[in-house]
């Protein structure tokens, strides 16, 4: 029967192929599990590790883009912020043009 990814893992076996061992015997019975070595385990351990690493690659790819997407906002978002403020300063002296233009004409 398939074993599992690791050496340590539990498999279940049949034992003997005739009617009677199987009826004395029960049909199948788990392999004594052991408890897993330390190079087991570490070599777990290195593949949780290098899944989690993965992963944090990928997190920090999609941070980094969209830090690059704010940035270019931001930057958008100041020059049409800088654009307005030119507008602003166009109207006003606009408007003070003419109150001089007034003030003159009213003293005529």
């Amino acid at each position: 029967s398939p074993r599992g990814p690791f050496v340590t893992q539990a498999a279940r076996v049949k034992f003997g192929s005739s009617a009677s061992s199987d009826a004395l015997l029960g049909q199948e019975t788990p392999v004594v599990s052991v408890p897993p070595s330390s190079s087991t385990l570490l070599l777990q351990k290195a593949h949780e590790k290098d899944t989690i690493d993965l992963q944090l690659d990928e997190r920090r790819k999609q941070y980094f883009e969209r830090m690059v997407q704010l940035k270019a906002g931001e930057d958008a978002l100041n020059a049409r912020k800088a654009e307005f403020k030119d507008q602003v300063d166009k109207f006003e002296r606009f408007m003070n043009d003419n109150e001089d233009k007034r003030l003159r004409a009213v003293k005529r």
